[in-house]
């Protein structure tokens, strides 16, 4: 500002002028900070930085900071997208590039259901039963064995009776006794029939098969 007496430039304006001694007529803004003449607008106010006040989309509430910076919205989840060539043939000196997108789909959780029993009446009048899943149903004296039958003839891992598409499979697991399917000692892998005989050493079941509509 200049001063009213003298007209000199005062850098630093005071009360007074420091070269004539003449009052001096201050601007101030509202907030009381002094202001040059031709200053429209406070330095002093201007250069405060006003605290910035974040907004939460409303799809956002309720998460961290490191969801929603990091996972993006369905919406927004993009399928892989995969690049395949394929020869057009021997007469084609060319081959052509298709892109095909990539759905993401969940695996079916699989699922042990009972399938079946194994029915025996040789150790009690009133009989006694081995519950069959579709899955691998190992039988054996061993209590890792999914069927334990405690019988002096069983081996510790005597069988298998396998689950696959749909149809049931036995088979011996080199058994010092021997499995018998209707009498015959297998030598190898065979599909079961509902009612089949079977004997574990000398310890004979019925195979029961659970019929579903």
């Amino acid at each position: 500002m200049k001063c009213p007496g003298c007209g000199i430039e005062i850098q630093n304006p005071g009360k007074f002028c420091g070269s004539c001694g003449a009052k001096l007529t201050q601007k101030l803004c509202p907030n009381g900070h002094v202001m040059n003449e031709t200053d429209e607008v406070c330095p002093h106010c201007a250069t405060q930085r006003q605290q910035k006040v974040k907004t939460v989309a409303p799809e956002n509430k309720g998460k961290t900071l490191f969801e929603i910076n990091t996972i993006a919205p369905v919406s927004q989840q993009k399928d892989e997208i995969r690049e395949f060539k394929i020869d057009k043939g021997p007469s084609q000196t060319t081959s052509e590039v298709r892109k095909t997108k990539v759905v993401k789909t969940e695996s079916p959780v699989a699922t042990n259901v009972l399938s079946g029993w194994l029915v025996s009446f040789d150790r009690k009048t009133e009989g006694e039963d081995f519950r069959i899943f579709s899955s691998e149903n190992i039988i054996g004296a061993s209590p890792a064995c999914n069927i334990v039958i405690d019988h002096d003839t069983i081996s510790s891992r005597h069988a298998a009776i396998s689950y696959r598409e749909g149809n049931f499979h036995l088979r011996d697991l080199g058994s010092t006794n021997g499995t018998f399917l209707n009498g015959v000692r297998l030598d190898r892998e065979i599909m079961l029939s509902d009612g089949d005989n079977i004997t574990f050493g000398t310890f004979n079941t019925l195979f029961v098969r659970i019929k579903r509509k």
